[in-house]
């Protein structure tokens, strides 16, 4: 893979900027011209996901032997592009599969890349979830965990000892938060899934804090946040 230069708005006098994408050397992309969104896919993996009309989609993954547009490890190095230039970035999957502080990490970068009111759209295992022993999850979630490492992070210094914590506070409001009970879509088991995940999804903290320990657990929690703030 050849140098990545940041995509956004950079260039004295032409306001064009590039980076390596899939099998074409360069791709330029012109921000200010651009009908589509642009929309990143972090921890792309198998779900790896096109172009349309209104989208263009860029799929990021640190494994070079999985399909993506970006290998990048995004846990530890700056996303490849301007501040304020993205509108949608999602993680599918992605947040319990690695560390807590490397979370933190790309928590501030999705912001920074993220254009005022940009979605951040993300699912990750709950804590409660018959999914939680598979080996390669690091970490679950809780709804209030979750909501405080991304709308208000007062309470984590209590849960670490991360200086650069606080600086996720108020950058975030939830525009939603869903608990899904399992994976199925079919059957009776597909039917009951929808109705508990339904009321599951009205009252999170609810079954968060007394549900899932008195009647059983959630595979994931599904949410959108819209960026509000600057760090």
């Amino acid at each position: 893979m050849r140098s990545i230069k940041p995509l956004g708005r950079g260039g004295c006098h032409r306001e064009i900027s590039y980076m390596v994408i899939r099998d074409i050397d360069v791709a330029y992309l012109d921000i200010n011209q651009m009908k589509q969104k642009l929309c990143l896919n972090i921890g792309s993996g198998l779900d790896y996901r096109e172009s349309n009309e209104k989208e263009k989609w860029i799929n990021i993954d640190k494994s070079i032997k999985m399909k993506s547009d970006l290998s990048i490890n995004f846990i530890k190095e700056k996303l490849p592009f301007e501040d304020n230039s993205i509108d949608l970035i999602i993680c599918k999957n992605l947040l319990s599969h690695i560390k807590y502080k490397n979370t933190f990490w790309l928590i501030r970068e999705v912001h920074r890349v993220l254009k005022e009111d940009g979605i951040f759209s993300i699912n990750t295992i709950h804590f409660s979830s018959r999914l939680r022993i598979e080996p390669a999850l690091v970490q679950t979630y809780s709804v209030r965990f979750l909501r405080e490492m991304l709308l208000d992070s007062v309470e984590m210094d209590d849960y670490f000892n991360f200086t650069d914590i606080r600086e996720i506070k108020h950058l975030f409001k939830e525009k939603l938060i869903n608990l899904k009970w399992t994976h199925d879509k079919v059957g009776v088991k597909g039917i009951l899934s929808k109705v508990v995940s339904f009321f599951g999804s009205l009252f999170p903290s609810f079954c968060d804090r007394i549900w899932c320990y008195w009647v059983g657990g959630f595979d994931l929690i599904e949410g959108e946040f819209i960026k509000i703030g600057e760090i």
